[in-house]
């Protein structure tokens, strides 16, 4: 007895896993395969694998995720997507298939190598495998956007704001170009993008994820116009000056509100002494008179200029200062200006005198005259020198400046002295002024003639000569 005891109770140890395993494959739900679980890409790429899964049991719900293991990056993405849109769960009839697509994208700093996930849909497991053949660790990302307004016009010289959403980090500040674009690098991470300009009213912050070596895009960025708003475009932001003189910037200002409305112009933080002023510009670009407010109906386009004039004796270096044109709403339209001041260097001289006379033992005395005409500064180490025939000898006095202001004039006085053997003729001189900024010659001449001693000797010995010759033809007739 005890016998047959034994004998069937190893029958039933055969016989219940058996029942078990066959009571286990009765009750599964689905089965999944694809006709390629192996894909290689490289880094940042999105591979797509057609999942089919088949019904096999009672048609319940199954759960569709996907469960990574140890070196797959933990910023990878997984979508079951189906007909363009993401599917999370999947309910068959028995007996039916169904095509789902799963998409992984794949970190652009995932290490070469190969990886395996594991894809499950309800109790249906299927093992796919991705490697990737190169990398972009290490590089930058890059981010273009447009920013239009609210019907998709281009919309030009937005400040753009790009702020780390997670682990802090100053904010990179942007402008948009002229139509609209813009395009940077930037340290892959996850940014707030906060765009915003005069006149329109700015929409929320959009995220952007940038991935090393990849474009994040953003497509068009929408701000609405508001109902009193101004498109206001400097010609230039930076202009090099001159002391006493007038430079022109111009200013486009279109009315692109709804409704229309006077714009004051202005401008602040100006230099003291300087002038800044508005006035408006014909179709030709001259300037017919100067204007402190416009008015704009909505739609107007006009082009204004506004004129930067520094003071007199201002210094060389760089200034700057604010152009605002301030709407009735208190809108405020600005533009740093920056103004670089460079002033030229001139040096003029005179003589009072270019032509001077002397018996050949009289001195000269004449007074040469520099005058600073350049606006650069002080002309310095200013040094009169003559250039003259061997022999002459000159006294300056003073032997040098230090500094003559622009505007300014110095006086030399210069005593010339001829060799007292000098012959009776016109002598060529060269007055040369040098400073460390410029140099000038001017030529003048001086005109030796006989002293009078000479002169009367001449003429006594013409008398004499005459009256030998005198005498000499009287013998000779008398003969």
């Amino acid at each position: 007895m005890i016998r047959k005891l034994v004998i069937i109770g190893l029958i039933l140890c055969i016989l219940i896993p058996g029942m078990a395993s066959a009571n286990t494959d009765s009750n599964k739900q689905y089965s999944m395969s694809t006709p390629f679980p192996g894909r290689v890409v490289e880094a940042g790429a999105v591979s797509t694998f057609p999942l089919t899964i088949e019904s096999i049991g009672r048609g319940d719900t199954g759960r569709l995720w996907v469960h990574t293991f140890s070196g797959t990056t933990a910023n990878w993405e997984f979508r079951f997507v189906k007909d363009g849109a993401e599917v999370t769960h999947v309910t068959l009839p028995t007996g039916t298939k169904e095509t789902v697509t799963l998409e992984v994208e794949t970190d652009s700093e995932t290490p070469i190598g190969e990886y395996r996930i594991k894809v499950y849909v309800g109790d249906a497991t299927l093992w796919l495998t991705i490697q990737i053949d190169s990398t972009h660790r290490g590089e930058e990302g890059y981010l273009t956007l447009r920013t239009v307004d609210e019907i998709g016009q281009p919309v030009g010289g937005v400040s753009v704001e790009l702020k780390p959403a997670t682990g802090g980090g100053d904010s990179i500040y942007l402008t948009s170009a002229s139509d609209g674009t813009l395009r940077t690098v930037i340290s892959p991470r996850e940014y707030l993008v906060n765009i915003e300009k005069e006149g329109y009213i700015p929409p929320p912050a959009v995220n952007a994820r940038v991935r090393a070596g990849m474009t994040e895009d953003l497509s068009d960025l929408a701000l609405q116009t508001r109902d009193t708003a101004l498109d206001a475009t400097w010609e230039t932001y930076a202009v090099t000056v001159t002391p006493g003189s007038s430079t022109t910037i111009g200013i486009t200002i279109e009315n692109i509100g709804r409704s229309g409305a006077t714009f004051v112009s202005g401008a602040e933080d100006v230099p003291d002494g300087w002038s800044v002023r508005y006035r408006i510009a014909t179709g030709t670009g001259t300037a017919t008179e100067d204007i402190s407010a416009i008015y704009l109906a909505p739609g107007d386009k006009r082009d204004i200029q506004m004129v930067v004039t520094p003071k007199y004796r201002e210094e060389i270096g760089s200034f700057t200062f604010r152009s605002v044109i301030t709407a009735p709403t208190g809108d405020r339209y600005s533009a740093n200006i920056e103004a670089s001041v460079r002033g030229s260097h001139g040096m003029e001289v005179s003589l009072d005198r270019y032509l001077l006379e002397t018996t050949g033992s009289n001195p000269l005395e004449f007074q040469v005259t520099v005058r600073n005409s350049g606006t650069a500064g002080d002309l310095t180490a200013v040094i009169p020198e003559i250039s003259a025939p061997t022999g002459w000898n000159a006294e300056i006095i003073p032997e040098t400046v230090a500094g003559i202001a622009p505007g300014e004039r110095a006086v030399f006085s210069v005593s010339l002295i001829p060799p007292s053997n000098v012959v009776a003729s016109e002598y060529k001189f060269t007055m040369k002024i040098g400073s460390d900024q410029a140099v000038v010659e001017d030529d003048f001449r001086v005109n030796v003639k006989e002293g009078s001693f000479a002169a009367i000797l001449g003429v006594l010995l013409l008398i004499v000569v005459a009256g030998g010759i005198y005498l000499g033809f009287r013998r000779h007739q008398r003969r």
